[in-house]
């Protein structure tokens, strides 16, 4: 089922063409083309915000991507104002929430170093990494000549 289906099963036919058609006073049928415009547009913020792509399977997904409809449907009208801009901020703080739960774009841990960690020590000694090995102790930080505090001359 599309989004736009969803869309027109959750919000009354009046709602629908009072977004879709704002200036329309008598229609009353909602303009199926601007609700497809919005809800591909209200797909593709969910996608940017979220870093999910939309999924009709995923009760969570519906339910903001709906949410992202009626606000997209609002923009287009030109209802633009301080609520309209708290509930986007809403809705954008909840895609990325979303986005931080579900999302398979984590980061994963990795290197492309060719160092490699020192194995752990069981009983509890200090173990030095693999880079310092002796052949850089004469190379240490602050060992240049009257660093310990010895006179140069």
């Amino acid at each position: 089922m599309a989004l736009a289906d969803r869309v027109t099963e959750r919000l009354s036919t009046a709602r629908l063409t009072h977004l879709t058609r704002p200036e329309a006073t008598a229609t009353a049928t909602p303009d199926t083309a601007i609700l497809a415009l919005a809800c591909t547009d209200a797909a593709a913020e969910f996608a940017l915000l979220a870093g999910l792509a939309y999924d009709e399977t995923q009760a969570v997904h519906v339910a903001m991507a709906i949410q992202g409809v009626e606000l997209v449907l609002s923009r287009y009208a030109g209802r633009i104002d301080e609520a309209w801009r708290l509930r986007w901020d809403s809705w954008t703080v909840a895609c990325r929430a979303l986005g931080a739960t579900q999302a398979r774009a984590r980061l994963s841990p990795e290197t492309t170093s060719a160092l490699t960690p020192s194995t752990e020590v069981a009983s509890g000694e200090e173990r030095t990494p693999d880079f310092d090995r002796a052949e850089f102790s004469d190379i240490v930080p602050g060992s240049w000549p009257g660093a310990s505090g010895e006179a140069d001359e």
